[in-house]
């Protein structure tokens, strides 16, 4: 039985409870073999120094493109899908804006896709929103009002705020 840690009631009786399909000599049998799937990433990104590089995740990723300014220099695709663009700010900072949500298995090549534009003594900060399901206040919330978390190579705050739209 699959139970989610979030939810917020109980699961249902029925679904803990076993019946006869559960017994001994009633069960399926082992399921087949998958195999795992593949991916196809195809990633284009200018050669050349980018600076720090902002990666924004989730919901927030498409309300701060609304209001960017700024242009397109690249991007990642996934299966033929567009999953990632690379944008320049006018201060000439990258940032990469992740919009979709991402396959478990591809995660780890998508995220390694990004990380591999960078140098080592690059900073990296990014952005994403808290669930709103996951989130708790006290106050009665939007659901596209989602307050915002992000995690940053360097220790200033000061980072985050010079990427605004400048």
């Amino acid at each position: 039985m699959d139970t989610d840690p979030l939810q917020d009631a109980p699961p249902a009786r029925y679904a803990v409870e076993s019946d006869s399909e559960d017994e001994i000599g009633h069960s399926p049998g082992s399921r087949p073999d998958r195999a795992a799937p593949t991916y196809k990433l195809v990633s284009n990104l200018p050669q050349g120094d980018h600076g720090p590089l902002m990666i924004i995740c989730g919901p927030i990723a498409r309300y701060w493109l609304s209001g960017f300014e700024g242009q397109t220099i690249g991007s990642i695709q996934l299966d033929e899908t567009l999953v990632v663009e690379y944008w320049r700010t006018n201060t000439k900072r990258l940032v990469a804006v992740l919009t979709h949500r991402l396959p478990l298995g591809a995660q780890h090549l998508v995220a390694q896709s990004i990380l591999e534009t960078r140098g080592d003594s690059e900073q990296i900060i990014v952005v994403d929103s808290y669930s709103y399901l996951a989130y708790i206040s006290g106050q009665p919330r939007i659901q596209d009002d989602h307050p915002i978390r992000y995690l940053s190579t360097s220790p200033s705050a000061e980072t985050l705020a010079s990427y605004n739209t400048e």
